[in-house]
């Protein structure tokens, strides 16, 4: 009786029970959205990461470069202001672009482009994946998609304080600002600089954009010296 009953069963033209079909089609419905995540995490990593850097490094700093660095960054120094004391300084374009160029490349390996225009600034930075591996080595694990991470952001001055980030591309890839400021958060906390970048936000009072150059405005104060 019962291999009769197997054999009806699995006899042609029969229908699978209810609960049979429900597993084969929440199945198909599983791998169909397996399937989609895959392609959208490929299609995402693949316009994050390129092979080639938007600013091409070119030749290395020169003992001239570093020279004007530290003329640069001696000229802004707030530490020998008088306590109170408003101070603005203007920078053009090209030292505010050389400094951020050899921090890129002390910190990251890359390099760093700045154009300034009114009340405007845009600032592109490439660096080696290699590079940030060694901060996070489960990057290591993307260099199938590109060997170069090619960050471009545009800043607005705004009327007091830090410029505000209005725009920010990943390689191809748009992200919202908001997640930007979380992942920079994320970086200064890596990168152990936590304290630099509150000493900035409270000293820095206002940065404007003129075309080919920078004017920042900021007062020194006493309780700052132990920050």
């Amino acid at each position: 009786a019962l291999r009769h009953l197997r054999t009806g069963l699995m006899a042609p033209g029969r229908t699978l029970p209810p609960t049979a079909v429900g597993r084969r089609r929440y199945g198909r419905i599983a791998l169909g959205l397996a399937g989609a995540l895959g392609a959208g995490v490929f299609l995402v990593l693949n316009l994050m990461l390129q092979d080639l850097p938007r600013v091409d490094p070119g030749r290395p700093l020169t003992a001239e470069d570093a020279d004007r660095v530290k003329r640069v960054l001696k000229a802004a120094d707030p530490r020998r202001l008088p306590e109170g004391v408003l101070q603005r300084v203007g920078l053009p374009a090209a030292d505010v672009e050389l400094v951020l160029d050899d921090a890129s490349r002390r910190l990251l390996g890359g390099a760093a482009r700045v154009a300034v225009s009114a009340g405007e600034a845009r600032l592109d930075v490439s660096a080696p994946l290699e590079a940030l591996v060694r901060r996070a080595p489960g990057l290591r694990h993307l260099a199938w998609a590109g060997t170069w991470v090619n960050l471009s952001t545009t800043w607005t001055a705004a009327p007091q304080g830090l410029p505000v980030l209005r725009a920010v591309r990943l390689g191809d890839l748009p992200l919202p600002a908001w997640g930007v400021r979380a992942a920079v958060a994320l970086g200064v906390r890596a990168y152990g600089v936590q304290s630099e970048a509150a000493l900035a936000d409270a000293l820095i009072e206002q940065l404007r954009f003129a075309p080919g150059s920078v004017e920042l405005a900021y007062r020194w104060r006493g309780d700052l010296r132990d920050r």
